[in-house]
């Protein structure tokens, strides 16, 4: 499963994932991309790194990880990523 079809799924369901962090521990994450279960945002969308990293340079912002995705956990009321190479499992909520 590559970046965008994770993306896909979870822009249509909200959506259990499974990974392993980068300090090894295991997570478990009830989490979507549905823009009408987002936070709203003054007017846009603002991508989560330029809110944890305002002082980042533009081009640092804008970056693209294929191997990262960005998502809305529910649970947490706040944005989180997670890396694709550390994903054990996503499945759609019922």
């Amino acid at each position: 499963m590559n970046k965008s079809d994770i993306e896909k799924m979870l822009e249509e369901n909200v959506c259990t994932v499974k990974f392993e962090k980068t300090n090894g521990e295991k997570r478990t994450m009830k989490c979507t991309l549905v823009k009408d279960l987002l936070p709203e945002v003054l007017e846009k969308v603002i991508h989560p790194a330029e809110t944890r990293y305002p002082h980042l340079k533009e081009e640092s912002k804008r970056a693209q990880n294929d191997n990262i995705v960005a998502v809305y956990d529910l649970d947490k009321d706040g944005w989180r990523s997670f890396r694709i190479s550390y994903l054990e499992s996503i499945e759609v909520e019922k």
